[in-house]
């Protein structure tokens, strides 16, 4: 397999992030990698038929998702960590549990009461709240505080699900949570070797069950036992998460022999394998459990997109748009003086002036997609087309363009721009053509990566990728 520039770039920075544990990481081989690609592709090949496919391609079957999952995949999801910290010892845990933290936090945001952390929800229109951790049950009362200060501000409007391991899980406290309107709890059986005991304590008691673990190789066969178990106790729904390392479950992952592919974040293939051999084995067996595949690629592109795309809408420029990647898209005309005028003219005739601005300091004229649309005379100008990425934070970064949110009259957030990676200039004669392929949405099937090789930045920050990424 020849590896692409942008492969070869992951590869570099994973490198540089291991430093000296790389060579010690079990990395695929070219082999194994064509080999599990093909094994993969066979198998979605198979899954076509029976599932729905959806989130371009990120997530094999959409056909019937836990109502959580649903709004996780609409982008109107907030993840609430109660605590850092956790009672059990699971070897693939991405992030440290002993983290002795003060108060919940969200999206890199401290509520340090209920009542902050609704006015949060209620300002970017959530509909759906997990209650994560560590482990929820660890600190019992301040789960149930958060929870009750969610249903009582929006009802059934806002779908309320927990995550937990169990282990401290008993008939009342679930009791206490089903009156307080927990609408769903998710179990990690893996965290208790794959014992349903404290799981079947919460079948009829909470609306909706639902098992999340992640897809471990290993335990194929067990799972396959399983996936009956868990119907016949009642579960609703079953997720399977993709297997991935970071620095703190790198020693699990290197003991067991794990073998890793590139990219962004490095995943184990064969949890993938694993988790689309498990769905098309209860597909062809009939067992009445609905399962999730919730892959890496799913997490980073629209996870990310979802959070990028609440930030852009109150950030961005009225002569800006949001691409369908949920980065700001900024496009600036530049020329010599009687061709921008010109085009400042022709745009007072056709477009309202918000969809464009006449910087007079630059000589820049900037316009939204429709603007440039309306644009007939486009010769002698050059285009600058460049991505903004967004982020939250309490404090702001004063080196950042920002703008305000206010919460309440005590508390607020800022919402951050920056550059995310330098303009492209298209020469006069290539404006048609990318005015044509964005008004398409960047579609492959229009893209001639022989001509326009120097875009590829650009679709990047135009579109999510389709499908699941290959393993190198």
């Amino acid at each position: 397999m020849k590896l692409t520039d942008a492969q070869l770039r992951y590869k570099d920075l994973l490198k540089l992030e291991y430093g000296r544990y790389y060579p010690l990481i079990d990395w695929i081989s070219s082999d194994d990698a064509d080999r599990l690609n093909r094994q993969r592709k066979e198998l979605l090949k198979k899954l076509k038929p029976v599932v729905e496919s959806g989130c371009n391609g990120t997530k094999p079957d959409v056909s019937k998702l836990s109502p959580g999952c649903r709004l996780c995949a609409a982008g109107q999801w907030s993840c609430l960590f109660i605590n850092g910290r956790c009672n059990a010892n699971c070897f693939y845990c991405p992030a440290p549990q002993d983290d002795k933290q003060a108060v919940p936090q969200s999206n890199g945001l401290e509520f340090g009461t209920p009542e902050a952390y609704v006015r949060y929800i209620k300002q970017f229109g959530f509909k759906g709240i997990s209650l994560s951790g560590g482990e929820p049950f660890l600190d019992f009362e301040r789960s149930l505080t958060y929870l009750k200060a969610a249903k009582e501000a929006f009802g059934a409007s806002v779908h309320v699900w927990l995550y937990t391991n169990g282990i401290l899980a008993t008939r009342e406290k679930l009791i206490a949570l089903r009156d307080a309107g927990l609408d769903e709890i998710r179990f990690d059986v893996g965290a208790v070797n794959y014992d349903l005991t404290q799981l079947r304590l919460a079948v009829g008691v909470i609306p909706v069950v639902t098992v999340e673990i992640p897809a471990v190789p290993d335990e194929y066969e067990r799972l396959k036992m399983l996936v009956r178990e868990m119907a016949d106790a009642g579960v609703d729904y079953l997720n399977l998460h993709q297997m991935r390392m970071t620095r703190h479950n790198m020693p699990g992952f290197i003991e067991r022999g794990l073998e890793l592919s590139h990219g962004k974040r490095p995943t184990v293939p064969r949890s993938e394998i694993t988790a689309l051999k498990l769905m098309l084995y209860v597909k062809t067996e009939g067992i009445d459990l609905p399962v999730n595949y919730c892959s890496f690629a799913f997490k980073d592109r629209y996870q990310h997109a979802a959070a990028r795309f609440r930030h852009a809408k109150i950030i961005k420029e009225d002569y800006e748009d949001v691409t369908s990647n949920a980065y700001i898209r900024s496009m600036a005309l530049q020329g010599n003086g009687g061709d921008i005028q010109k085009a400042v003219r022709c745009l007072r005739e056709e477009r309202p002036g918000w969809e464009w601005y006449f910087e007079e300091n630059s000589k820049r004229l900037f316009v939204t997609r429709t603007a440039l649309e309306s644009l007939s005379y486009t010769e002698g100008l050059r285009l600058y087309v460049g991505y903004h990425n967004t982020r939250i934070r309490r404090e702001h970064d004063l080196s950042l363009a920002g703008r305000r949110v206010q919460l309440d009259t005590e508390n607020s957030v800022y919402i951050e721009r920056r550059p995310d990676g330098p303009e492209t200039e298209i020469p006069s004669g290539e404006i048609p053509d990318f005015r044509q392929l964005i008004a398409s949405g960047f579609k492959k099937n229009n893209f001639d990566p022989d001509r326009y090789e120097q875009w590829y930045p650009l679709i990047y920050h135009e579109f999510i990728e389709q499908g699941l990424p290959d393993y190198y």
